[in-house]
């Protein structure tokens, strides 16, 4: 799950719910916004969310797992890159959920299919 950044709790839970998402990455702060307490209140609501992997954070990320270190870590052999490459997405089946425009109790959300 990739998620814009004003998106705070309310709204991740909502989209946890309704994507069914089991991985999540994200910044461990982006601008003014630390999002460590936001992920652990989310995962309180969400323990079906069992990978977080953290993007550009400071020091230690326990108990995330930091995108930083799982790149350093990699071995670069012939067998991992083809694998890789067999993984590699189709960009038309990548789709960003955003908001709908206009006043509603629960936030309700309109897919927006990226093209390549």
């Amino acid at each position: 799950m990739l998620l814009i950044d004003r998106y705070r709790q309310f709204e991740i839970t909502r989209l946890i719910g309704l994507t069914g998402a089991t991985s999540w990455i994200v910044p461990s702060q982006y601008k003014n916004t630390d999002y460590r307490p936001i992920l652990e209140d989310v995962l309180k609501e969400h323990p079906e969310v069992k990978n977080v992997i953290t993007v550009r954070g400071q020091g230690d990320q326990k108990p995330f797992t930091s995108l930083e270190e799982l790149i350093e870590k990699a071995e670069l052999t012939e067998e991992n890159l083809s694998r890789l490459a067999q993984r590699r997405p189709d960009p038309g089946q990548v789709a960003h959920m955003g908001p709908q425009e206009g006043r509603q109790e629960r936030p309700r959300l309109s897919p927006e299919r990226t093209t390549a």
